[in-house]
């Protein structure tokens, strides 16, 4: 999800330069077990939990649910916030000094 926004980040100033337009995305990031649907659809609690990380993203923001958090522990990843329920989110670009770049979690 990080190396996709850095990506995005150089698309966007090549379109921001030539069309003076932006794009934005966010992203939830959680782990569970999901149900699949006949027709590829996916459920289930994790879906549920995800889409509710995600709506709290801000554009250009990775929010990660706790449970993600803990499965990647020691791996280097800093979380530069926490929102409510322990919800932490990864700045990326600008984002960063919004998000409060450099407090670790």
């Amino acid at each position: 999800a990080l190396a996709m926004l850095t990506a995005l980040e150089r698309v966007n100033s090549s379109l921001d330069d030539e069309h003076g337009v932006r794009l934005q995305i966010r992203v939830g990031v959680h782990t569970g077990e999901v149900g699949l649907r006949p027709g590829g659809d996916i459920s289930g609690m994790a879906v549920h939990i995800g889409a509710r990380v995600m709506s709290q993203a801000g554009d250009g923001e990775v929010w990660v649910s706790s449970t993600a958090r803990d499965l990647v522990a020691g791996s280097g990843i800093v979380y530069t916030g926490t929102g409510p329920g322990g919800v932490c989110w990864i700045g990326v670009g600008e984002q960063q000094a919004r998000a409060g770049a450099g407090e670790q979690h």
